[in-house]
């Protein structure tokens, strides 16, 4: 990368910098969640979120959602208690009781307003063709888990990581994962980066991000209107995930451009690289588009 303009410090003098920035972005993210409107049936295209990049804990407003025991769950901040996403009264959260909380395969979630999205994955077992089938679902619904519908199908992929929303379209990362005829994983995957249009459903593969064995990618966070893409085309080991590249997207232009350095923190105003033993902070506006 050129033309850069930084502040170039030491991992001990950023240290009380980015913790303190930390607990700013948190917070802006709480607002942002709490205030903003953006439901599938109108879209509100100033709301800008990133969900975190397990994808399974989602922040929304003074707690979050997240999975317990097999369960959709919500987990207040304020009594520390947490309890079943379910509707039913008198329901055992249960198979038999069919509760609505019990979901199975779920590998991304995101809030968006008030609206809670889920991707749900099925497998099946194609007679046909021999192999397995993935299916993933992405749904959505309120967030007390009323009126869940469906929202877009992508088919032979399943969704992992966080996900990105601006103007009423969700960025996420899909693995295409190769079986063998006993219908097992082999290790080889591609990742994908994909745009779901979330008021009609519609969905775009954009560009292949990774290929390889135990290939693995996500959507590392956003800045200066640009989506940080971590990729990573081979990991056998877990010394592997120390070469993973990084690059910039842009959803306007669809340019990718390479990062140079370790990404520790990629937000809307602040860009956070690891170079060699020192620590790069990039405000705003401060990279050139190359």
């Amino acid at each position: 990368m050129r033309n850069f303009k930084s502040k170039r410090v030491s991992r001990l003098s950023v240290k009380g910098r980015i913790s303190r920035f930390f607990v700013t972005v948190l917070a802006v993210v709480c607002a942002l969640l709490a205030l903003t409107s953006c439901k599938s049936e109108a879209i509100d295209g100033e709301t800008e979120y990133f969900g975190v990049l397990s994808g399974i804990n989602v922040m929304y407003k003074d707690g979050m959602f997240t999975f317990e025991n097999g369960l959709l769950s919500y987990l207040s901040f304020e009594t520390e208690k947490i309890v079943p996403v379910c509707y039913k009264p008198n329901c055992t959260h249960d198979e038999e009781s069919g509760c609505p909380a019990l979901i199975s395969g779920v590998g991304t979630m995101f809030v968006c307003g008030d609206s809670l999205y889920t991707f749900e994955h099925g497998y099946s077992w194609d007679k046909k063709r021999g192999e397995t089938v993935i299916t993933t679902t992405l749904f959505a619904s309120s967030v007390s888990g009323t009126d869940k519908h469906k929202v877009a199908e992508i088919e032979g992929c399943s969704v992992h990581g966080g996900a990105y929303v601006k103007d009423g379209r969700a960025y996420f990362t899909a693995s295409e994962v190769e079986f063998d005829e006993t219908g097992s994983s082999t290790g080889y995957t591609k990742e994908y980066l994909y745009v779901c249009e979330l008021a009609d459903g519609s969905v775009e593969r954009l560009l292949e991000l990774a290929d390889g064995h135990n290939a693995a990618s996500c959507i590392e966070g956003c800045f200066d209107g640009r989506l940080v893409l971590q990729q990573n085309d081979c990991s056998d080991t877990v010394s592997d995930y120390n070469n993973r590249k990084y690059n910039f997207y842009d959803p306007q232009t669809g340019d990718i451009t390479p990062i140079d350095g370790f990404v520790i923190r990629a937000q809307k105003d602040y860009l956070i690289l690891k170079k060699d033993d020192a620590l790069e902070i990039y405000p705003e506006g401060t990279i050139s588009r190359m």
